[in-house]
C-alpha cells in the first residue's frame, strides 16, 4: 500500500505538469484558430459531462462569498484550472477533439486580452507561477479518496 501511495504522490504532479505543458503548447499553436472560430469548441456529442468535486465547489463558494477582490492572477489560475479539469474529465472519441479542447482558451471574466497574454507568458517563464497553477490543478481536480 505504501508503494502505491508513493507512486500516486509522484504520478499526480507529473501528470498535472504534463497537462499544463500540453495546454500551453497547444494553446499557443491554436490561438489564431480559436480567435477566428470565436473561442471554445463545443464538447463532442456523447461525451461525459465534467463533474466538479465538493472541494472545488467549496473553494468557489468561499471565494464568491468574500469581499476581497480577486486579483487577475487568481482569476486566471482559477479559470485555467477549471478548464483543464473539465477537459481532463471529458471522454473524447477523437484525439483531435481532445487536442482542440485543451488548446481552446477558457473565458477569463474581468481580464483584458493584454492581461491574459501577459499571464500566458508568465506561465511559460515563471516557475513559481507555473507551480501555483499546478497546485490549483491538484486542488481542483483531486480524485476521490480510495475507500
Amino acid at each position: 500500500m505504501k508503494r502505491r501511495t508513493v507512486a500516486l504522490a509522484i504520478a499526480v504532479p507529473l501528470v498535472l505538469a504534463a497537462a499544463v505543458i500540453v495546454t500551453v503548447v497547444l494553446r499557443s499553436a491554436a490561438a489564431p484558430a480559436a480567435a477566428v472560430s470565436g473561442g471554445v469548441p463545443a464538447a463532442p456529442a456523447g461525451t461525459a459531462e465534467p463533474v466538479a468535486d465538493a472541494r472545488s465547489q467549496r473553494t468557489g463558494e468561499q471565494t464568491a462569498g468574500t469581499d476581497a477582490p480577486r486579483t487577475p492572477e487568481e482569476i486566471y489560475l482559477a479559470a485555467t484550472a477549471a478548464h483543464l479539469c473539465a477537459v481532463q474529465s471529458t471522454v473524447y472519441s477523437d484525439p483531435k477533439e481532445m487536442a482542440e479542447a485543451y488548446a481552446a482558451a477558457p473565458e477569463y471574466p474581468g481580464l483584458t486580452g493584454g492581461q491574459i497574454s501577459e499571464l500566458d507568458r508568465r506561465l511559460d517563464g515563471d516557475a513559481a507561477f507555473s507551480a501555483r497553477l499546478t497546485q490549483r490543478l491538484a486542488d481542483t481536480c483531486r480524485p476521490a479518496a480510495a475507500p
